[in-house]
C-alpha cells in the first residue's frame, strides 16, 4: 500500500560525562541537529494525514550522580 510507505529518518544524539572529585556530571542532547520528522507510528498505523504526530525537537538532559 503506497500510503504506508515509510521513508525513514536519521537522528543524531550525543552524550558526555565528566567525573568530579565528588560525583559525576552527565549531559545528553537528543535530536542534536533539531531535525523535523513525523514519527513512524503516526505514518504507518494511522493512515490519516490529519493525525500525524511530529517527533520531539532537540532535548537537553543534565544530570548529577553521587555515590554514598
Amino acid at each position: 500500500d503506497p500510503q504506508k510507505n515509510f521513508g525513514g529518518y536519521t537522528l543524531v544524539d550525543a552524550a558526555a560525562s565528566y567525573a568530579l572529585p565528588k560525583g559525576t556530571v552527565r549531559v545528553a542532547v537528543g535530536n542534536l541537529l533539531n531535525r523535523d520528522y513525523i514519527t513512524y507510528y503516526s505514518q504507518s498505523a494511522l493512515v490519516e494525514p490529519l493525525r500525524y504526530f511530529a517527533g520531539r525537537g532537540r532535548t537537553i538532559t543534565l544530570g548529577y550522580s553521587f555515590k554514598f
